[in-house]
């Protein structure tokens, strides 16, 4: 059994490789309702498994810090923390683009409709 904040890794792990199975909940599946609706669902349960695992990592690194002392486990978990950071930027930036691609194609469907509406009055 894999200690929780390590757990949290590996499954932000999977699903960065594009494995729709979670260590946690294996019941999630992609469907083809609304592909934008999806893929800022995804990106949204990708971001609370980065935090959680944030969270999680703070608390491993608390707890080996009382056992191991502070320079043995600083050293082992700055890299995980790193990673999760490069993850968290990723994901931001993500959702960024997506929100900047809403906006476009909400513009351009706008303006499609104004002219539709403009040539028949």
């Amino acid at each position: 059994m894999l200690p929780l904040g390590l757990s949290c890794f590996v499954e932000a792990l999977h699903f960065l490789k594009g494995s729709d199975m979670s260590m946690e909940d294996s019941s999630i599946t992609v469907r083809s309702e609304n592909p934008a609706k999806e893929a800022r669902k995804a990106v949204n349960r990708f971001s609370r498994v980065v935090k959680k695992c944030q969270r999680e990592l703070a608390l491993m690194k608390k707890s080996l810090q009382g056992l191991e002392g502070e320079s043995t486990t600083a050293k082992d978990l700055t890299e995980f923390e790193r990673n999760l950071e490069s993850m968290l930027e990723f994901v931001e930036e993500t959702m960024r683009h997506m929100g900047e691609r809403l906006l476009s194609s909400t513009m351009m469907n706008g303006d499609k409709l104004k002219r539709k509406e403009g040539g028949q009055g």
